[in-house]
């Protein structure tokens, strides 16, 4: 996992570094994510695929990764009536172990990061996580 440089205590950003920060640091937590993932056995985009089936039915993904999951057994696929050449996926029981495991890796990675701003700082990036990531938020808004 690549170490991201500290800048020297007392040193302040020019404003148009904030945004390369906090990419160099999400791109910092999706190495962790994706390699706790690996540890599992699940590649990042073979999670999603599972979360989404368990969570809403339907999941769209490559079709290397659902053949990958149906080779694997955590994926059944069935063609469905009158849908012509499409055929639907669903989790087996062993893929809903696999995306329990994957969740709980994926928690055990988001803590440490909380963990590491402590208390306040966690809350404090929970809540400014969420308001940049509301899609309607006028700040964020192009024109």
């Amino acid at each position: 996992m690549p170490k991201i440089a500290r800048r020297p205590k007392g040193t302040e950003l020019p404003p148009d570094a904030t945004l390369l920060l906090v990419l160099e640091a999400a791109g910092a937590i999706q190495a962790r994510a994706e390699a706790a993932l690996l540890a599992v056995g699940l590649s990042f985009a073979e999670y999603r695929i599972l979360r989404q089936l368990g969570e809403s039915g339907v999941a769209l993904g490559d079709e290397g990764d659902l053949l990958e999951l149906v080779a694997r057994g955590l994926l059944r696929t069935r063609e469905g009536p009158g849908r012509g050449d499409r055929v639907s996926c669903a989790l087996t029981l062993a893929g809903r172990a696999k995306a329990a495991q994957g969740a709980r890796v994926l928690e055990a990675v988001g803590a440490r990061v909380v963990a590491a701003l402590g208390g306040e700082g966690g809350a404090r990036l929970r809540q400014l996580l969420a308001k940049v990531s509301r899609p309607a938020d006028s700040a964020l808004t192009c024109s």
